[in-house]
């Protein structure tokens, strides 16, 4: 009858070029998004920064409970730097029960232009105690700063 092969299945060298393709776009894909992990951490600190000032800021203006409400930014070198948002007169005679910290990421560090990195606003008023630049960076090098202007809003400048 003829001369008929079974061809089911690969052949070991079509197998091989699967996985030589493989390999080839894990190791195109993999730093990519390294890269885009790392600006959606940079990215998310500034908005929850961006926000947290602009909540600080309205709590003030509509004199909730009939206190001033701050935003402390603390800045460790050797450990995880934080946001404290408190509520009192300044951030040294606030009442600790009250406060709302949130620890930054490892690879995120703070730097700040702000006097005594303390942010403040009075009952009713929505101008802030200090103007000044907070930055932003993270390990790989990027930086974004938030400038805080003479009405306390954030702007933020990459």
């Amino acid at each position: 009858m003829g001369d008929k092969k079974n061809l089911l299945g690969f052949t070991l060298i079509e197998l091989m070029m699967i996985v030589a393709i493989s390999g080839i776009m894990a190791g195109i894909s993999v730093p990519l998004y390294g890269k885009l992990s790392d600006a959606s951490k940079l990215n998310e600190t500034v908005e929850l920064i961006s926000q947290e000032i602009a909540l600080t800021r309205a709590r003030a203006s509509i004199r909730l409970k009939n206190s001033s409400y701050g935003i402390y930014f603390e800045i460790n070198p050797d450990d995880n730097d934080r946001i404290v948002l408190y509520e009192g007169d300044s951030y040294l005679a606030r009442d600790e029960d009250k406060d709302r910290a949130f620890v930054l990421d490892k690879e995120i560090s703070l730097s700040s232009s702000i006097t005594d990195n303390d942010l403040h606003f009075s009952s009713g008023l929505v101008a802030p105690s200090a103007v000044g630049d907070l930055i932003i960076r993270q390990r790989n090098g990027d930086v974004t700063t938030i400038k805080i202007n003479d009405l306390g809003i954030p702007l933020t400048i990459k």
